[in-house]
């Protein structure tokens, strides 16, 4: 049994030289997105290796998921909880997901 605590998550910056950090570089263009993905347990209990290897198939349930959701502009149950002092834009947050696991899926 586990439960979401036991997967720690952090959003970093996956530089040229193909090494991730948790620092972004600042500029347009310039912040590779990459999802940091581990065990929170000290010594780890073996999640993160799994999330590995099921990692294209975890992301295209989610985009599954994600696009059956009835809702228009994404809800906690399909994309998470709104950030607290997110900020209006163009796009919806439903949107913007579906976007982002289409292009780490490849279209």
């Amino acid at each position: 049994m586990c439960e979401p605590r036991d997967i720690g998550r952090a959003l970093g910056d996956k530089a040229p030289d193909g090494v991730a950090s948790t620092a972004a570089r600042v500029g347009p263009g310039e912040f590779d997105p990459t999802l940091f993905l581990f065990d929170h347990v000290p010594g780890g209990i073996g999640l993160a290796e799994r999330i590995f290897e099921l990692g294209l198939d975890l992301l295209a349930r989610s985009r599954a998921m994600v696009a059956a959701c009835a809702c228009e502009q994404g809800c906690p149950a399909c994309v998470g909880p709104e950030a607290p002092n997110a900020t209006p834009d163009r796009m919806t947050r439903k949107r913007a997901a579906l976007v982002l696991l289409s292009a780490v899926l490849g279209g």
